[in-house]
């Protein structure tokens, strides 16, 4: 996929098409802005079943912004140990404040942490 086709990506996302939207963040022919909207995407939809694919965003730098922003829109608790982990391995005082506030958003109460 060579151009950026933002309008599919988006289109995907009024479908609540949640398998589209994993497919499209994983894509890595995909253009980043794609890509991204797919991760924030996915976090207003509360996917839960995305947040193993969001957690390896973090690991990209240029996925790193949008895949936080995610998983805090997400509220999953799993979301607590990516973010945790983030945190402590970034050198970036950027990243680690937003990855910070992501966590602040997340429900305290960790119990539920499987993934459906």
């Amino acid at each position: 996929m060579g151009s950026c086709d933002m309008a599919g990506v988006r289109g995907l996302m009024l479908e609540g098409d949640v398998d589209g939207l994993i497919d499209a963040l994983t894509d890595v022919s995909r253009p980043y802005p794609e890509r991204s909207y797919a991760a924030i995407a996915l976090g207003r939809l509360h996917a839960r079943r995305a947040v193993c694919p969001l957690a390896a965003a973090l690991h990209d730098v240029c996925l790193r912004e949008a895949g936080t922003q995610a998983l805090a829109l997400l509220g999953d608790p799993f979301a607590v140990g990516p973010l945790t982990e983030l945190i402590a391995s970034c050198s970036d005082q950027l990243v680690r404040d937003e990855a910070r506030r992501a966590l602040q958003m997340l429900p305290v109460d960790d119990a539920s942490t499987e993934v459906d």
